[in-house]
């Protein structure tokens, strides 16, 4: 709805990963030079962490978008609740091998055939495993077998282990000493700083051709980036809120006040992820909007708050306006 309404050519803050709206912010770009340099190396594991919604998909697919399909051999591993016995045949199935019927000394060779071969063809084969915090230390250790196959003294296979925080704390087992010495590169992503939630949704909506249209008060950058702590995924999920709530209002100016009220909505709805006690603070302490200044749109105002147009004015005027990240109440 609010696509048609603002004129825009797609939706900017759509919750599925989308390599086209990808904002390199520094933890990303750091991680990415990290993974790519790896990658090269085609050898040992990559560890990718982050919390849910930090956009580590997002950056997979970015870093193997500059490749195509006869560069690599990529499968993708995604049911990662899985113990040792499973986490070979279900790598091999990934893979487009037929696993009905074979014992695992079969399964073991087939994937070695399939490996050999992809080499030979120039296309290094690369396993993607997502949310791997699920995975058992054996179920870890037997991948770290899998790097085991090798060729003429080079590694055949490559994989990278995605997962949220608790993978590290995994991967720090003492039993799994081998497979960390294997690690060639891990990358971790950072909750985005204020200033980077603010260009991350410029980036977004230049994306879609936004032409300050809504226009959008500086004021409202303090609450979104409270309410949804650096999170990509939680900043979509507000931003789409707001332009819905925008469209539905018919409004071409959204301000702090709109923004409070989808923090109230999501808040009521249980969508809204803050910490603990931050509703009272979005309420009493945000700067709010000086009550002398005529709104954006009224006719023969002269006298406005900051909307913004492009990132380095959005930047350049969101801080004067932002407050330090409120703190999670203690348990």
């Amino acid at each position: 709805m609010y696509k048609a309404y603002y004129r825009l050519r797609g939706d900017p803050f759509r919750l599925s990963p989308d390599h086209a709206f990808c904002y390199r912010y520094p933890s990303f770009a750091k991680g990415r030079a990290y993974m790519q340099y790896a990658l090269q190396a085609a050898e040992g594991f990559v560890v990718v962490t982050g919390a849910p919604g930090m956009g580590k998909t997002t950056l997979i697919n970015d870093l193997l978008s500059d490749y195509g399909p006869s560069d690599y051999l990529v499968a993708t591993l995604v049911n990662t609740m899985l113990e040792a016995n499973d986490i070979l045949r279900s790598a091999a199935y990934e893979f487009g091998i037929n696993v009905e019927g074979l014992d695992t000394a079969t399964v073991l060779q087939r994937i070695k055939q399939l490996f050999t071969q992809s080499h030979q063809d120039g296309r290094p084969p690369l396993l993607v495993v997502d949310e791997a915090q699920n995975l058992s230390l054996n179920a870890l250790e037997e991948l770290r077998l899998l790097t085991n196959l090798q060729i003429q003294g080079k590694p055949l296979l490559q994989i990278f282990l995605v997962g949220q925080e608790g993978l590290r704390d995994k991967l720090a087992d003492p039993r799994l000493e081998q497979l960390r010495q294997r690690v060639t590169a891990a990358a971790h992503l950072n909750a985005l700083t204020q200033e980077q939630t603010a260009a991350y949704i410029l980036h977004r909506l230049k994306v879609v051709g936004w032409n300050n249209f809504p226009r959008i008060k500086a004021s409202v950058l303090p609450v979104i980036e409270a309410a949804c702590q650096g999170v990509p995924r939680r900043i979509n999920q507000f931003c789409s809120r707001l332009l819905l709530h925008g469209a539905v209002e018919e409004k071409a100016v959204l301000g702090v006040e709109d923004a409070k009220t989808v923090f109230q909505e999501l808040s009521e709805e249980r969508l809204s992820h803050v910490p603990v006690g931050l509703g009272s603070t979005l309420s009493t302490e945000f700067i709010e909007e000086p009550e002398h200044e005529e709104d954006a749109t009224e006719a023969g105002s002269t006298a406005r708050e900051p909307v913004f147009a492009n990132a380095e004015e959005l930047l350049r005027e969101q801080k004067k306006v932002v407050m330090p990240r409120p703190h999670a109440a203690a348990p």
